[in-house]
């Protein structure tokens, strides 16, 4: 109990300091098997799983970042480098879409076909 404290006092330090991109490079693996455990997945070739960053737009939306378990081949899964979360308001209800694509930039947004997003990680700042 008292290293999960400490490991999370060192996730806030690093998204506080550095960025989420530094979070998902330090704790990303382990996250990952946190998620891989509550959901019984085992990693293979056919199926694998890792962390990436989430990153928001859409129309009059503001930038948000975050972090996301993302699945798929893992061939596929390689040119996995971010999540997109679009977002959109129609008729006053906001939708969202996750979308894992090649690139954390917001201008070249490329879904990667085959793989999915099975994990959200929420971070308080």
């Amino acid at each position: 109990m008292a290293l999960t404290a400490i490991a999370s006092t060192q996730l806030m330090a690093i998204v506080k300091t550095v960025g989420m991109a530094a979070a998902v490079n330090t704790f990303g693996k382990d996250i990952n098997k946190a998620l891989n455990k509550l959901q019984d997945h085992k990693d293979t070739p056919a199926l694998s799983s890792k962390m990436v960053i989430i990153f928001t737009a859409g129309v009059k939306t503001p930038t948000q970042i975050g972090m996301a378990q993302v699945m798929g081949p893992k061939a596929k899964l390689d040119q996995v480098g971010a999540v997109a979360q679009l977002e959109q308001n129609l008729f006053g209800v906001k939708i969202r879409a996750l979308i894992p694509v090649k690139s954390e930039k917001v201008t070249d947004i490329r879904k990667i076909e085959g793989t999915s997003v099975t994990g959200i990680v929420d971070i308080k700042l």
